[in-house]
């Protein structure tokens, strides 16, 4: 069985997500020689961050992610790669917990065509918004994001 209080894990999440931006925001990039090793402390730290605390990690990938000096599809490859199957380890996980019920599963086959509608909209609009649009509309969604995971 796996509990835990919400409004903590929520809020650690809200804050969790306004340092990542505020990290993005200056412009901090990781200007150290990448490696297999430093791929492997990234996804540590992520997968510790998510483990251990209760709260994605992901937030701390994208920064490492977006400070490569790699085009903008690369780095958007990339997160969607991780992320993904990041979040296929943790349906795994909460599977294998138990604490899924049909409710939870028809919310879920409800909201995936919806949540794969914003995705293939989202490609075609990154395809013509110029990159500095990009980050601003990411830096908004991740602020208004932040503040409502504090706020509920």
């Amino acid at each position: 069985m796996i509990s835990a209080d919400p409004a903590p894990i929520r809020r650690g999440i809200g804050v969790f997500i306004l340092a990542a931006t505020a990290v993005l925001m200056t412009g901090w990039a990781f200007k150290g020689r990448r490696s297999v090793f430093t791929s492997l402390a990234a996804g540590a730290v992520t997968g510790g961050i998510t483990g251990g605390f209760g709260i994605p990690g992901g937030p701390f990938m994208i920064v490492y992610y977006l400070s490569a000096p790699v085009p903008p599809p690369v780095q958007r490859a990339n997160i969607i790669v991780t992320g993904s199957v990041g979040i296929l380890f943790v349906i795994i996980g909460l599977a294998v917990g138990g604490p899924f019920d049909q409710g939870t599963v028809l919310r879920g086959i409800i909201i995936t065509p919806l949540y794969l509608a914003g995705v293939w909209i989202g490609r075609r609009i990154f395809r013509i918004a110029p990159a500095a649009w990009f980050k601003k509309v990411t830096y908004a969604i991740l602020i208004a994001t932040g503040i409502m995971a504090l706020s509920i």
